[in-house]
């Protein structure tokens, strides 16, 4: 309670915080419900699935959401950086052709990345020597186009500070997957085995996330984004948009390693089970972070700002998270095998050693986001890209290394050996990131 007195004495007479807090509230609704959702669907998928079976799509999503980064390559954070600026400058015109300029090329790249997760399904599913992923991967690839659609729209939303109807869409597809996957996998599908069970898991992730897609475009069509469809950005513009996707694209495929390399890799030299009781460990680790989620709240906000504020914003709501973070994660490994019992069941107790290894990341996580989102919203998206890129290399070293390595103890040493490799790869980020100034 005296931290929340202190937070709310803080906002006193700052309008500025006050939107972010605004902001926060919405954010922090819809990622409180996105991750309770995202667990309960988990919890869904491991008990019905079984270990290999949810593995074995939690390696398929992985891939997806590999391609997602190809189908986006930056056009999201682009269209946030300058929708809002041109809505601070109340150019409403300007505005709406970033938007028309931006959405052409994530059409283009979407169809892109649809075609070519297709054509290389089949050489996938050799690389990982797991016959069974091939529907699994087609299926993702549909999903794909849908999930990358709605992630624009969402952008859109940020850029009109509409966190309201964006929180709105994204319980529209949280609770439809949630409702869609008990109803179709443990009452009309209780029967059937769990490898037939794997090919329903994403049309329900499709049919939710148009659930979403439907709900955000009724809201983005009628703003003002979509007012002024003729007005066009100058050679300038455009040039200064490359500039910042250029940089953006390096960050997002360096990210591309930083989030899914471990996964991928681990797919090609441990079992499906392995990768179940690895995956499970990551969610509940992910689920325990909900609080902390703000930074999607702040870009926005701070993109509006001069650089000076921005670092004492910054300043101060990191001094403010501090004993927050920590408690979190201290919670978190001392609780580690209560949690996956009543979370998976016996069936994952192999997932809570994992788990009290990795709870570390919350506070690494919480604090590379918060310095990222600075950095970003003071136009400086080069800066976090050479950080994400070199420590990206580092953790595609780090993982080949120690996956290779602890593989030879057993296939569950390996787990740790790709746990190790994103701890010390995202510290380095940290590091590098938190020392940097933009004014």
């Amino acid at each position: 309670m005296r931290i929340v007195t202190k937070v709310l004495s803080e906002l006193k007479g700052r309008p500025i915080l006050k939107q972010v807090v605004k902001n926060y509230s919405y954010d922090l609704t819809a990622t409180i419900i996105s991750r309770i959702c995202a667990f309960l669907f988990t919890i869904i998928l491991a008990r019905s699935l079984t270990p290999e079976y949810f593995g074995l799509y939690s390696l398929a999503l992985s891939v997806v959401m590999a391609f997602a980064i190809f189908a986006d390559l930056g056009i999201g954070g682009t269209a946030v950086r300058f929708i809002s600026r041109e809505l601070g400058r109340g150019d409403k015109k300007k505005a709406a052709a970033y938007r028309v300029y931006l959405q052409r090329m994530k059409f283009f790249l979407v169809a892109f990345a649809f075609l070519l997760m297709i054509v290389l399904a089949v050489p996938l599913t050799k690389f990982f020597s797991k016959p069974a992923i091939l529907p699994l991967l087609v299926f993702g690839a549909i999903y794909l186009i849908f999930m990358s659609l709605n992630s624009f729209l969402g952008s859109l939303l940020t850029s009109l500070n509409n966190f309201k109807w964006k929180t709105i869409a994204s319980a529209g597809f949280e609770l439809s997957r949630v409702v869609l996957a008990f109803t179709v996998l443990f009452v009309l599908l209780n029967n059937i085995g769990p490898r037939t069970r794997s090919l329903f898991v994403f049309p329900i992730l499709i049919f939710s996330v148009i659930v979403s897609l439907s709900i955000a475009t009724s809201k983005v069509v009628k703003s003002t984004l979509f007012t002024y469809n003729k007005v066009k950005l100058t050679e300038t513009e455009r040039r200064e948009v490359y500039r910042y996707i250029i940089f953006l694209t390096a960050t997002s495929l360096s990210f591309l390693f930083f989030s899914y390399i471990d996964m991928i890799m681990l797919g090609r030299f441990v079992s499906g089970e392995m990768l179940g009781y690895y995956r499970a460990a990551f969610t509940l680790l992910n689920t325990a972070a909900v609080f902390f989620s703000f930074s999607g709240a702040l870009f926005p906000v701070l993109s509006r700002l001069e650089k000076q504020k921005m670092q004492i914003t910054v300043k101060k709501i990191s001094k403010l998270v501090a004993p927050l973070v920590v408690l979190a994660a201290l919670g978190l490994a001392l609780l580690s095998k209560v949690a996956v019992m009543i979370s998976y069941g016996n069936a994952y107790m192999l997932a809570a050693p994992l788990l009290s290894f990795i709870s570390v990341l919350i506070i690494i996580n919480v604090y590379s986001s918060l310095y990222t989102t600075f950095i970003n919203s003071a136009g400086k998206p080069e800066i976090t890209a050479r950080a994400t890129f070199y420590s990206a290399i580092a953790n595609v070293v780090l993982n080949f290394v120690l996956i290779i390595t602890f593989v030879k103890i057993s296939e569950f040493a390996a787990l740790f050996g790709a746990a190790t490799a994103t701890i010390l790869s995202r510290v380095f980020y940290l590091v590098l990131v938190s020392r940097i100034r933009v004014c």
